[in-house]
């Protein structure tokens, strides 16, 4: 069980808003308000155990600064739709490894 302790220090806390998908929100929103969350985090004492967070628990939404996406391309949403990775691929211009999951064993 992971040690959670930090949540209670982070930058977004009564945020969540600007962190998670909206009904019905253009690709254009949806960017705008990831800008907004990635700022936000970049301020953030507690950034880093977020990150890993979000990598470890494959969560959804913005998470230390990364979303879905980004999670993915570092290796650690193994759990997402092929169709999901291969637009993201192709709009990130993902590496030829990136679908290889990265082991979050300690």
């Amino acid at each position: 069980m992971q040690n959670t302790d930090w949540l209670s220090k982070a930058a977004c806390k009564g945020k969540t808003s600007l962190f998670f998908l909206v009904e019905k929100e253009t690709a254009r929103d949806r960017r705008a308000r990831e800008e907004q969350a990635k700022k936000l985090c970049e301020t953030c004492p507690v950034k880093m155990p977020c990150k890993q967070m979000g990598r470890d628990n494959k969560e959804q939404g913005v998470w230390g600064g990364e979303n879905e996406e980004e999670r993915y391309l570092a290796g650690y949403l193994n759990g997402a739709s092929f169709a999901r990775r291969r637009k993201w691929e192709r709009r990130l211009g993902a590496p030829a490894n990136a679908s290889k999951t990265k082991s979050t064993s300690r």
